[in-house]
């Protein structure tokens, strides 16, 4: 798979937070997306001085931009009721 992802990854993303096959890294962008959809208010300074131990300024802001059109397509489905096949 693409960028190292391997379906033990995937398996494990439901507990990634005791993942010992997820990176730091790849924790503290799940963590992050997480955040951005479901308790973004808690987004602080101190978890951006996280971010900033693993990620440059332009991967964050790129991050940030994925993650924010990932959860408005997923609000726009759910508008129009569209459903999983």
């Amino acid at each position: 798979m693409d960028k190292g992802l391997t379906e033990e990854k995937i398996k494990e993303l439901e507990n990634y937070e005791v993942s010992e096959n997820l990176t730091r890294r790849e924790k503290l962008a799940i963590k992050y997306a997480e955040k951005m959809g479901i308790e973004h208010q808690s987004i602080d300074d101190k978890f951006f001085s996280l971010l900033h131990e693993e990620f440059s300024d332009a991967e964050i802001v790129e991050m940030s931009i994925v993650i924010s059109v990932c959860i408005g397509w997923g609000r726009l489905l759910s508008v129009f009721k569209v459903e999983e096949d």
